[in-house]
């Protein structure tokens, strides 16, 4: 007599078949990047075959792995037929959202800092074009994939291996570049010093319209700011001063006006902060 196993003793079974992961812990024993403050980003490098990928962010709060669109054309063409179209839309957690270019599928490789271990996984990419500091993010779904835990406090990536834990060290802060912080007694100078570089390069073109400057960029060598502002002096008639001067042009293209319901009551809105 057969008898037919339940899903549950299929689970059991399929479970005692997985190969056991080993334990992955920190310590401050362990292999770490000297300076490391804890509060910065954990950005690493990895490779996909041949090709040594700078600037990986770890990132264990997306859910999705994203290669960015200046990465992506630099690797091989072959590699690019793999390109796949997709119909979703990515929403990150301010609620913005971004249309992707497609998805593909990379083996990406990590390798210890000792360059004795290393893991590859196939993981799906989303290709996005969007400007930022980073190449790749990994999210959770790559970190499952290579057995990787990070820690940002320890500034390091473990991913386990036949041959035990290995350990990636984070790219340093000095080299990233990717923010500066300034106090705010320094951002109100900059601020000041802006305005008065920008007060200080306006030049007063038409005599009879001396409210009416023209800003000219301070950092012009004075021989050519002064043949620019020389030449925008002889042809001062060119441009439009006043609106008599737009000759051509209807009053209804150029006039704004306030739709307003006729016969509606007015009403002051309060003071917006």
């Amino acid at each position: 007599m057969i008898r037919k196993r339940s899903r549950g003793e299929q689970q059991t079974e399929q479970g005692t078949t997985r190969t056991p992961m080993l334990t992955l812990t920190f310590s401050v024993q362990d292999a770490r990047l000297e300076g490391w403050r804890g509060n910065d980003p954990l950005v690493t490098q990895a490779s996909i075959r041949d090709v040594t990928i700078h600037k990986v962010y770890v990132d264990t709060g997306s859910s999705v792995d994203i290669i960015y669109e200046h990465c992506f054309w630099l690797l091989p063409d072959r590699w690019k037929d793999n390109l796949q179209p997709t119909t979703g839309r990515l929403v990150g957690f301010t609620g913005h959202s971004l249309w992707p270019l497609g998805t593909i599928h990379l083996p990406l490789t990590v390798t210890s800092h000792d360059k004795q271990q290393k893991k590859t996984a196939l993981i799906d990419f989303v290709f996005i074009r969007h400007a930022v500091e980073h190449n790749i993010i990994l999210g959770i779904a790559a970190l499952l994939k290579l057995g990787a835990v990070p820690s940002t406090m320890h500034g390091v990536m473990k991913f386990d291996t036949p041959r035990g834990a290995a350990t990636v060290l984070a790219t340093s802060s000095r080299e990233l570049q990717c923010f500066a912080i300034m106090k705010p007694t320094e951002i109100t100078k900059e601020a000041k010093k802006l305005r008065r570089d920008l007060a200080k390069g306006k030049e007063v073109i038409n005599k009879e319209h001396p409210n009416q400057p023209v800003s000219i960029g301070c950092d012009l060598p004075s021989h050519v700011r002064r043949a620019l502002v020389d030449l925008l002096k002889r042809y001062k008639h060119v441009f439009a001063w006043t609106p008599t001067d737009m000759v051509g042009v209807e009053r209804k293209v150029i006039e704004h006006k306030l739709v307003i319901k006729p016969g509606v009551k007015e009403v002051k809105q309060k003071k917006r902060v």
